[in-house]
């Protein structure tokens, strides 16, 4: 159970004593303001340095610890003198968590304030520029809070601002409780890092189905089929889309309202029938959750519901991407199988084609050679004796070619 931030706008807190106040003159108001800095400046049971305990920032000293207590007096009753319109507020945490926090020094609340103050600013319309504020920490026993007061130097409030105090907790929670976030944070990139492997494993399995090996038998044939023929019917679609459009993008927000349903009702199916994203999307809305708790202890049904549902959506939204991402590749997939076949076909067609044209011009130089020859009787008398003569001796070849070396070709084969 956390509790975080309290934070009390006297004004608002006690209606009847801000409207005798609202009554005075500015004058009357500027006592007030100064009888009020000066009591929670006091020095028994505060932080102080001696003089005051106040901490802060004016606009003729943006650290007001070392000014001494009579001139921050002046200086805001003056300004409060001119019509400066003051809000006095209380911030304050449980004893027990200020303890284990480490809430409880001067230091500790001026650097939460100081990192907070233009929340502050923003919700009582006022620019963090012109801001004048004035704090004390007290350390009453059992009640550590601290006094905050502050007014916009440069105008006249014209209108009661509407403030949200929620939003002002929310931030100062997210200071107080930075380590037990920043540990949930950790959590939660984990759930999003496996809703993505977990997704992309089980489409994987998709695309080795094996009726044998499935989801190591963590999902029966019938659920497989049908996330599978839901996959289909959007690659599909996606295939016409790109024969009609000649593009196809692959991105999700390019997607049409209807392909974006499909892609939803694949996600639903999947987040049905796997165990184990189900699982990971209930850890992270059960983190988001404690981070709103965190942020604001008195969560509504109202906004549980709605962190809920956000939680679930962010994730829904994530198994959509992965969808899309694996059809995308597996499209790749295909058309780089189609552009292989087309290549080795485009290859093999070459091959064949010089194969067949080297052997016709082959066959008809050959054919050229012989049927020129033949016509003469010439060239078959040649390849007989040439037979002839390999048949002969060494020697007996030797003499011949001796004898017939002056001769032309057609003496050659003459006896």
């Amino acid at each position: 159970m956390y509790y975080g931030l309290n934070f009390i706008d006297f004004g608002v807190k006690n209606k009847e004593k801000q409207r005798a106040y609202e009554k005075l003159t500015y004058k009357q108001k500027a006592i007030v303001i100064k009888d009020h800095i000066n009591y929670i400046g006091r020095v028994e049971g505060t932080e102080n340095n001696g003089e005051h305990s106040l901490f802060g920032s004016l606009q003729v000293n943006d650290d007001i610890k070392k000014m001494k207590k009579i001139d921050i007096l002046n200086y805001v009753k003056d300004k409060v003198s001119n019509g400066a319109d003051v809000y006095k507020t209380v911030l304050s945490l449980k004893q027990e968590e200020a303890e284990k926090l480490g809430f409880v020094t001067r230091e500790s609340w001026e650097n939460l304030i100081r990192s907070n103050i233009g929340t502050i600013a923003r919700e009582y319309n006022i620019s963090q520029n012109n801001m004048d504020w004035v704090a004390s920490m007290h350390t009453e026993e059992g009640h550590i809070h601290c006094h905050l007061v502050f007014y916009d130097n440069q105008k006249v409030r014209t209108s009661i601002p509407f403030v949200k105090y929620q939003n002002i907790k929310k931030e100062f929670n997210k200071d107080i409780f930075r380590g037990e976030l920043d540990k949930i944070y950790e959590l939660q990139n984990q759930s999003k890092k496996e809703i993505r492997n977990i997704t992309k494993s089980e489409l994987d399995n998709f695309s080795l189905y094996d009726k044998s090996k499935m989801f190591n038998n963590k999902l029966s044939e019938d659920e497989v089929k049908d996330i599978v023929e839901s996959l289909t019917n959007i690659a599909i679609k996606k295939d016409k889309e790109y024969k009609e459009t000649g593009k196809g993008s692959w991105k999700m927000q390019h997607q049409t309202k209807e392909l974006k349903k499909d892609i939803r009702n694949s996600t639903l199916k999947m987040v049905k029938y796997s165990t184990a994203i189900k699982e990971t999307i209930d850890k992270f809305i059960k983190s988001n959750i404690e981070v709103e708790k965190i942020k604001n202890p008195s969560l509504s049904d109202k906004q549980y519901n709605k962190v809920i549902s956000k939680s679930k959506e962010f994730m829904l939204k994530k198994i959509d991407n992965q969808i899309l991402q694996f059809l995308k590749e597996q499209n790749n997939i295909k058309w780089n199988l189609k552009q292989a076949e087309f290549k080795a076909k485009q290859e093999q067609s070459q091959k064949e084609y010089y194969r067949q044209a080297i052997g016709n011009d082959l066959a008809k130089l050959l054919s050229a050679i012989f049927s020129e020859n033949y016509e003469t009787g010439q060239f078959q008398n040649f390849l007989v004796n040439k037979t002839k003569r390999l048949n002969e001796t060494k020697i007996a070849r030797k003499e011949y070619y001796l004898k017939n070396r002056d001769k032309g070709f057609i003496d050659w084969e003459e006896k």
